[in-house]
């Protein structure tokens, strides 16, 4: 009889534990370490040169505009009429 009983809260402790335990973030799983980092795991920038220099020159004023598939002609007004001021 007492090994029925045994196993019947050993069932029940087992049950109570696993909805029990609370949910642990992985960021408070984590130890930092103090220490240094080896040379060879550093990373070096070595930028050569201008990385601005190839890239093409923006126009200072826009295009007119002209419909396309996506942004119409309803959706401009649409926007215009929303946005009077100077918007961008």
């Amino acid at each position: 009889m007492e090994e029925n009983n045994e196993k019947v809260n050993l069932e029940e402790t087992a049950d109570a534990v696993c909805f029990a335990k609370k949910y642990k973030p992985v960021a408070s799983k984590l130890k930092p370490m103090l220490g240094t980092l080896l040379e060879k795991f550093r990373i070096i920038r070595e930028i050569m040169g201008d990385p601005l220099k190839d890239l093409p020159r923006l126009p200072e004023y826009l295009p007119e505009f002209t419909p396309k598939e996506r942004y119409m002609a309803e959706r401009k007004e649409k926007l215009d009429l929303e946005h009077m001021s100077n918007f961008l």
